[in-house]
């Protein structure tokens, strides 16, 4: 059963190498996918605590409600 799956993957694969037009869509796809790549700007790391509760506040507060 894999082997057929396997198979027929193969063969779909191979009518696909020889269309025209599926190798030029493909060339198109890789040099998106080149610029899609080279756009971005510079790689941001993960956030500080500081930086991802700079907006809250803790302890007492005069908005806090008594619990």
């Amino acid at each position: 059963m894999l082997n057929d799956v396997i198979e027929r993957v193969n063969q779909a694969r191979k009518k696909a190498m020889q269309d025209p037009a599926f190798l030029k869509s493909a060339a198109e796809h890789e040099q998106a996918i080149k610029h899609q790549s080279t756009k971005g700007g510079a790689a941001k790391g993960p956030k500080s605590l500081a930086q991802i509760y700079s907006q809250s506040s803790f302890g007492n507060t005069e908005n806090a409600s008594v619990h």
